[in-house]
C-alpha cells in the first residue's frame, strides 16, 4: 500500500494530478446550477460525486499558476481538471481505507491543528504586548556565558583498562606540550568523544547546557584562560583534555535586539495556551481507553552509539547555541 499512501500524502500537501478533460454529463462530475453553493455557503465551481469543487479553491490555484499574469484558457481548464483529480484521488484513498494510516492521520491532525490554534493567534501580536513580555522575562532572552572548548577523550575500556588510557592521555598531552596546533590531528587520530570528533566545539557552551558534556569538562573549560590547555584528568568517561577557544561573557539583549525572539516566544506560548484548551476539549467528548500492562511490556532501544549517555545529541557535532538568538 506505499504507492497508495504516497499518493494521498502528495494529494493532501498540495501536490496536483492532472486528469483529462471531462465534459459535463460526464460520470461522476456535475455541473451546478448557477449561484449553487456548498453546506458551508461556498459558491461551487462544479461536484464530484458530491464532493464540492468550491471557486475559491479554483481562484487559489489559478491565481498561484497565473503569478500575476493572465491564465490562458486552456490552462483554466487545466486547473479545474486538476482539481477534479484531487476530488477522485481523495475518494479513492478513503476507499482504500488510507484514512486509517496512521500517516494520513498525522497529516489531518496537523491540519487540524492549524485550523483551530494557529488562525486563532495573529501572525503579528501587538508590540505593546511584546514589550510587556519581554520586560517580565528580560533573563530568558539575554545571551548567557559560554565557552567554546577542544576536547580529547580516551575512554577507559575492558580491552584499555585505567593505567593505559591514562599513559596514552599523558603521551598525547606531550606532544601538545611539543606543539600546540597538532589539536585536531590528535583528537582525529584519538579522541573518542562522538559529538566532537575533531576536538572542536562549533558553539558556545552554557555552564547549564543539557547533560551532553560531561560537566567536569565544562567547568575545567570556564576555569582556563583562553588557549591554555588543562592538565589529564579523569571523568566517568576516561581521560581528558580540555583548552578553551573561546570565551564569551553574558550579554543582556535590549528589546530591539531581541524582539523577534520575543514576539516568536510570546505566539508560541499563546499557541500551546490554545492547544492544551482543545485537546483538553477533545478528550473530555472521547473514550479513551490505554492497554497499560501492554504498554509497560513494550521494550524500546534507543538507537545510536553504545558509549553514549543518554542526553547527548546526535554522534558528528554538538547542538546549536540556545543562547545565540
Amino acid at each position: 500500500m506505499g504507492w497508495a499512501i504516497a499518493i494521498a500524502l502528495s494529494l493532501l500537501t498540495g501536490t496536483l494530478v492532472a486528469c483529462e478533460p471531462r465534459g459535463a454529463g460526464a460520470p461522476g462530475l456535475e455541473t451546478p446550477a448557477g449561484d449553487a453553493a456548498d453546506p458551508a455557503g461556498e459558491a461551487v465551481l462544479a461536484r464530484v460525486d458530491g464532493m464540492s469543487v468550491r471557486v475559491a479553491e479554483f481562484e487559489r490555484e489559478a491565481r498561484r499558476r497565473a503569478r500575476g499574469g493572465v491564465l490562458p484558457e486552456a490552462e483554466r481548464l487545466k486547473v479545474l481538471n486538476d482539481l477534479v483529480a484531487e476530488k477522485l484521488l481523495y475518494r479513492a484513498a478513503l476507499e482504500a481505507g488510507l484514512d486509517q494510516d496512521p500517516s494520513a492521520q498525522r497529516y489531518l491532525a496537523r491540519l487540524m491543528y492549524q485550523r483551530q490554534i494557529d488562525a486563532k493567534v495573529p501572525p503579528r501580536l501587538p508590540d505593546a504586548e511584546v514589550q510587556s513580555y519581554y520586560e517580565a522575562h528580560r533573563e530568558e532572552f539575554a545571551i548567557p556565558e559560554g565557552v567554546r572548548l577542544k576536547r580529547i577523550l580516551i575512554r577507559v575500556t575492558p580491552e584499555r583498562p585505567d593505567a593505559d588510557a591514562k599513559a596514552q592521555a599523558d603521551r598525547v598531552r606531550a606532544e601538545l606540550d611539543a606543539d600546540p596546533n597538532a589539536f585536531e590531528r590528535l583528537a582525529t587520530e584519538h579522541s573518542e568523544d562522538p559529538n566532537l570528533p575533531r576536538g572542536a566545539s562549533s558553539h558556545f557552551i552554557r555552564r547549564d547546557e543539557p547533560p551532553w558534556i560531561d560537566r567536569e569538562v565544562v567547568n575545567r573549560a570556564f576555569e582556563l584562560g583562553v588557549g591554555d590547555l588543562s592538565p589529564v584528568f579523569r571523568t566517568d568517561e576516561g581521560y581528558n583534555i580540555v583548552q578553551t577557544i573561546d570565551h564569551r561573557q553574558r550579554v543582556e539583549r535590549s528589546f530591539e535586539q531581541a524582539q523577534s525572539t520575543v514576539h516568536r516566544k510570546l505566539r508560541e506560548e499563546r499557541r500551546k495556551a490554545l492547544a492544551e484548551l482543545y485537546l483538553e476539549e477533545l478528550r473530555s467528548q472521547a473514550s479513551v481507553e490505554v492497554d497499560e500492562a501492554r504498554l509497560a511490556s513494550i521494550e524500546i532501544a534507543a538507537p545510536g552509539n553504545p558509549h553514549l549517555p543518554t542526553g547527548h545529541p546526535p554522534a558528528g557535532g554538538a547542538g546549536p547555541d540556545p543562547g545565540a538568538r
